[in-house]
């Protein structure tokens, strides 16, 4: 009779464990992050046919990151945005263009930019496009 209730109290322990452990995970989910949603103005140096200005617009849509990629001196689209990773502090765009699946790394540094790379290779740097 003692192991009985010992068995069913133990059991009792483990189960609310177990409900505060996922009630406490849930919390700690974070929503998606809203800085890296609007316009940037990013330049790319050093690529092979010069220095890149691209203006990149993203924007969340069920939930992901989705956007275009322009040339910032005359408009026309460059790349729709394939997928957009998105990191604690980064985000890792990936477009197609010029015929080669592109990849461009952006960290925030403050409020207002970015730097990173784009194809682990040309660094980059991008400013907020304020409206």
């Amino acid at each position: 009779m003692k192991n009985s209730t010992i068995t069913k109290k133990f059991g009792l322990v483990i189960v609310a464990f177990i409900l505060c452990l996922s009630i406490s995970i849930k919390a700690n989910a974070q929503a998606p992050s809203t800085y890296f949603i609007g316009s940037w103005n990013v330049s790319v140096a050093d690529v092979p046919i010069g220095d890149v200005n691209l203006t990149i617009k993203l924007e969340r849509k069920d939930g992901k990151l989705v956007g275009v990629i322009t040339d910032t001196a005359s408009k026309s689209e460059v790349a729709k945005i394939d997928a957009v990773d998105e990191l604690e502090d980064a985000i890792v765009v990936y477009f197609f263009a010029s015929e080669t699946d592109v990849d461009l790394y952006l960290k925030r540094t403050d409020q207002d930019n970015v730097e990173g790379s784009m194809m682990n290779q040309f660094p980059a740097k991008g400013k907020r496009v304020k409206l």
